[in-house]
Formats: C-alpha cells, sequence, structure tokens
C-alpha cells in the first residue's frame, strides 16, 4: 500500500514538472511575440521617419512647375495616412490587444478587445482599401 501512495505522489509531482514545463514554455512564446511585434513597430517608424525626410528634402528642392511636384504632395499625404495609422497601432489599438492577450494569457475566458478598437481595425482596412484603389488609378493614369 505504501509504494501504491508513493507512485501515486510521484505522478502528480511529474503533473506538476509538465504543467510548470509548458507553462514557463507558453510565457517565452508570449514574450517572444511581444518581442516581434514591438521591434516590427519601432523598424517601422524609424522606416517612415526616414522616408518621411527623404519626402521633404525632395519636395523642398522641387520647383513649383516641376513634373515631379504633384507626385511627390500625393505621396507625401498617403505618407501622412500611413503615420497617422502607424500612431494608432502602436498605442491606443496596441494597448488594447496587449491587455486583451496578457488578460487570455492568465487564464481570462471571453476578454474581447474593445468595440472602438475593432471599430479602428475595420477603418484602417477600409483606409488602406481606398488609399490602394486611389495609387492604382494614379499609376494608370
Amino acid at each position: 500500500m505504501h509504494s501504491r501512495q508513493s507512485s501515486g505522489m510521484s505522478l502528480t509531482r511529474r503533473d506538476e514538472h509538465s504543467s510548470k514545463k509548458k507553462l514557463i514554455k507558453l510565457v517565452i512564446s508570449h514574450l517572444n511575440n511581444y518581442n516581434k511585434i514591438h521591434v516590427f513597430l519601432i523598424n517601422l517608424d524609424e522606416e517612415m521617419t526616414a522616408a518621411e525626410k527623404l519626402i521633404r528634402y525632395n519636395i523642398d528642392k522641387a520647383r513649383i512647375n516641376d513634373d515631379r511636384i504633384s507626385w511627390l504632395l500625393k505621396f507625401n499625404d498617403y505618407h501622412l495616412e500611413m503615420r497617422r495609422m502607424l500612431n494608432e497601432l502602436s498605442s491606443t489599438i496596441y494597448n488594447d490587444l496587449e491587455r486583451v492577450l496578457t488578460l487570455r494569457f492568465r487564464g481570462c475566458i471571453g476578454i474581447e478587445p474593445k468595440k472602438g478598437t475593432i471599430d479602428h481595425l475595420r477603418q484602417m482596412k477600409l483606409g488602406m482599401e481606398r488609399a490602394d484603389k486611389l495609387i492604382l488609378r494614379e499609376l494608370q493614369a
């Protein structure tokens, strides 16, 4: 009878050890995804800043009657919209999605992003589709 109890306890310890390993793997996975997204947003911000400087430089050097000025101004408008979207993604939306993922990771079931976050993402998607159509139209003209 003593051997049964000790084997039962070792089974429980094995289960605990297995659960701890799974939890550690899950935490590491969560941190890796967080770091990937955060690094991506930082890199995107740096690339957009470099592009903004280049656009600004070319606009400043262009003459009013220059053929490229209208293209540069349109490109600048698209770029400003992309910057606005990046700012929203890296602040309000990112924070809400991080909150949801963190709470789900902790075991809270039924946690969803705020309605405003979903609406923002939907509007961004529609805006990107409109911008894509405008760019294609400009390229064909």
